[in-house]
């Protein structure tokens, strides 16, 4: 019995350091990109994200946003999402046509940002997210990129926008 115990325990220790080695291997940086066409309005669109302490009501894992500051150029945030709560500066770059997000905790083992381009094209909107990232932990390097993908919260994200947009 003990022999079982030993042999289970070395194997899970190995694939442990296996995570932890190839997430170690893996660049800290990466940069990801969606994009989709949105059967709405740009001004639509814009107005969705721009109002971010709306989207608790339109984003399925968002429970509440509590705003921290407010600027002329933007405002600062907390995002929860269940327990977890994430610190945001975001900003209008460009009046209705792009904007930008990023993470204001360097403490996370994650951080970077996100930049929104709305376009029109034809009757409807394209779409499109930029992840500038860094995922600081290795173990969390792995399973981002071999398990939920760099674009996972950037694709429900999307699903969620045109959603909403829908729903008007």
């Amino acid at each position: 019995m003990l022999t079982w115990v030993m042999i289970a325990a070395g194997v899970l220790g190995g694939l442990g350091l296996v995570v932890y080695a190839t997430g170690a291997m893996l660049p800290r940086h990466h940069v990801a990109r969606v994009e989709a066409f949105i059967p709405a309005s740009p001004e639509r669109l814009a107005a969705l994200v721009r109002a971010v302490e709306a989207q608790p009501e339109w984003r399925k894992r968002v429970t509440a946003i509590e705003v921290v500051e407010r600027r002329a150029d933007g405002l600062r945030y907390i995002e929860r999402q269940g327990r977890d709560a994430i610190l945001f500066d975001f900003a209008e770059t460009v009046p209705g046509a792009r904007f930008t997000g990023a993470i204001a905790d360097p403490k996370l083992p994650f951080g970077g940002s996100w930049t929104w381009d709305i376009v029109p094209e034809g009757k409807g909107t394209r779409v499109r997210i930029q992840e500038d990232g860094e995922v600081r932990s290795p173990v969390f390097r792995f399973f981002a990129k071999f398990v939920f993908g760099h674009e996972a919260t950037m694709r429900a994200w999307l699903a969620d926008l045109e959603r909403a947009a829908a729903e008007a």
